[in-house]
C-alpha cells in the first residue's frame, strides 16, 4: 500500500509537495497541483513511496 507522493518541479526545494497517503485506501487517485509551471521547458519529477519504505522515481519535461 503506498504511504506518500512527493512532486518536485524544477528541482527547486520551495517547488516540493508531499501528498500523505498514509490514512487513505484508495484505488485510483486523481489530484491538481498546488503547482504552476514556469514559461519554457519545466520537469517534473514523481517519487512514490509505500509501506515498507521501498520507493519509485519518475519525472517528465513539459513545456508551457
Amino acid at each position: 500500500q503506498l504511504s506518500k507522493i512527493e512532486f518536485k518541479l524544477n528541482q527547486d526545494d520551495n517547488q516540493t509537495y508531499v501528498l500523505n497517503l498514509e490514512e487513505m485506501n484508495l484505488k485510483e487517485l486523481e489530484y491538481t497541483l498546488p503547482m504552476e509551471l514556469q514559461p519554457g521547458e519545466n520537469v517534473l519529477e514523481v517519487t512514490v513511496y509505500n509501506k515498507s519504505g521501498l520507493s519509485e522515481y519518475s519525472g517528465a519535461r513539459l513545456v508551457k
